[in-house]
This record gives structure tokens, C-alpha cells and sequence, in this order.
């Protein structure tokens, strides 16, 4: 029998500080968040194994004011209203972080050279994977969320505000959740989350990655989280990090102007501008050593 479903959903974006709220939401003693895995995928890849599979990764969370789990790929699944109705009712907020979706871009690409060990060009990544620049249009993925929007159900941070007022943004959290904003420890979220780091022997992580994805397709969650307890990533990292070349003035150039409707979009759905991403990127398109 299935007791326990998620209230509320975090559904994006990749690289807009995810984590950052997934342990924040976490931290706060009545905000029950899947613990076997972060990142649980069952409203676009997972769908087909049922709602008694989603149900145990909130085992425990009963005793708790509000339940929920962290997606950032949800945004981009056309059918996860039809979804959540069919199959979690119980969901009824949405959470969304969304960030420069410029940045955004260069961090996907940061991401892929300090991990994966790609020695492309910026301008190449952008061309092998178009999805970059899809994932940054949130204004046409949070279209389909208008009336989650429009109920009031929908939350959107804005990554780089949400970063420079923590406190703020606890509130915010705590207001839309119904929770007691003071409950949040005093020193959740001022903590960083994913520091940068590079492969300590790149081929063999690689092979780790893939096993550890095995891992979770065979739903051995438990042995993935004893491995990171006991510092079985750690073996696999070096501090520091593999330097990422540094955008071109005419890329930004070109995803500003790519970017630029979307955002107008954005805007009119949100009811705000969007001051501090377009004020970045006057700074970066005047910047000449770009």
C-alpha cells in the first residue's frame, strides 16, 4: 500500500543551484526530501515502474509537514501535469530555480571538461548538443506550467538572487510551503554545494560513472549512498580543476540574442524583468577580453 507521495516538486533547471536547494529543503526538520536519491526521474524516464516505485523513496517522511523531491529535467517533460495528476496527486506546489541561461550555458559546458574530459571548443559543445540552449528557453517550458503559475502553485527563484539572500530565500521557501521559515538551521544554505573538482585518473572515473548509473538503473541506491558515506567518491577527485576556456564575446553575443525572446516571454509570465540578467549581460558584451 502506498503511504506516502511528495507534496511538492522541485522541477528545475540543471545548473541553476538544484543541490544547493535540495539541501536547504532538507535541512529544515519538517520538509521531508527523498533521501535514497536526489534526483529520482520518475515523471520522465521512470514513469513506467508505478507509484508503489516512486513511494519508496519517501518512506519515512509520514511525520513530515510537507514532502517533496528534486528533478531539475522535469521542466523540460511535456506530460508531467497530465502526470502528477494521474499518479501523485498529492503534488501541489512546483519549485523552480532558473539561471542566466547564458551562464547556464558555459556551466553545462564547464561541467562536461573539468568531468568528462571534453576538449572541444565552447562553440563546438553548442553544436553536438543543441539541448543547451533548449534548456535555457524556460519561458517556453514554463508556458505549459501557466496555470500552476496563475493558482499561485508555481515558485520561481531566480538563481542569483536566491544565492546573495539566503535568508530571504528561506522565507520565500517557507511562505510558498507552509512552514515555519525560523526552523531553517541558521547556517543551511550558507554552505557551498558541488565545489569544483577535476577526475583524479579521468578513464577510470568515467568507467565509475557508468557503473555507478548501472547501479541506479538496478535500484541498489542504498550501496550508492554507503559508497559516498564512506568517501569512495573522494578516491576518484583532486582538488582543483581543469581550466575552462573563458566564452568569446561573439558567442555571447550570439546566445544574447538567441535568449533575448525567450526572456521577454519569461517576464510576462512572471510578472518581473529580468534586471540582474540583463544588466549581466551589458557587462559581458562590453567586456572586450571576452
Amino acid at each position: 500500500m502506498v503511504t506516502s507521495l511528495p507534496t511538492f516538486l522541485g522541477i528545475g533547471a540543471p545548473k541553476a543551484g538544484s543541490t544547493w536547494l535540495y539541501e536547504l529543503l532538507r535541512a529544515h526538520p519538517n520538509v521531508g526530501m527523498s533521501e535514497l536519491r536526489k534526483e529520482i526521474h520518475y515523471f520522465d524516464r521512470n514513469y513506467d515502474r508505478g507509484q508503489a516505485w516512486y513511494a519508496q523513496f519517501f518512506e519515512g517522511a509520514d511525520g513530515c509537514d510537507v514532502v517533496g523531491e528534486y528533478t531539475p529535467l522535469y521542466l523540460y517533460c511535456e506530460a508531467l501535469s497530465e502526470r502528477i495528476a494521474e499518479s501523485a496527486p498529492s503534488v501541489r506546489k512546483l519549485l523552480v530555480s532558473l539561471r542566466d541561461p547564458v551562464d547556464r550555458a558555459h556551466s553545462s559546458f564547464g561541467f562536461r571538461v573539468r568531468v568528462e574530459g571534453y576538449n572541444g571548443s565552447f562553440e563546438q559543445f553548442l553544436d553536438e548538443r543543441p539541448a543547451t540552449i533548449s534548456r535555457g528557453r524556460y519561458g517556453y517550458h514554463l508556458e505549459r506550467l501557466r496555470p500552476w503559475l496563475e493558482r499561485g502553485a508555481l515558485l520561481p527563484l531566480i538563481f542569483e538572487e536566491a544565492v546573495q539572500n539566503v535568508e530571504r530565500t528561506k522565507i520565500q521557501l517557507a511562505d510558498f510551503l507552509g512552514v515555519e521559515s525560523t526552523l531553517f538551521p541558521v547556517q543551511a544554505g550558507h554552505k557551498r554545494v558541488n565545489q569544483r573538482y577535476s577526475p583524479r585518473f579521468k578513464r577510470l572515473y568515467v568507467k565509475a560513472i557508468t557503473f555507478s548509473r548501472h547501479l541506479r538503473h538496478g535500484d541498489h541506491y542504498r550501496t550508492i549512498n554507503f559508497a559516498k558515506r564512506i568517501g569512495v567518491k573522494r578516491l576518484f577527485e583532486q582538488k582543483g580543476t581543469t581550466p575552462v576556456p573563458p566564452m568569446k564575446l561573439k558567442t555571447r553575443q550570439r546566445l544574447v540574442e538567441l535568449f533575448e525572446p525567450d526572456v521577454v516571454v519569461l517576464e510576462e509570465l512572471l510578472g518581473r524583468p529580468m534586471t540582474y540578467w540583463r544588466e549581466a549581460w551589458a557587462r559581458g558584451l562590453a567586456d572586450k577580453t571576452s
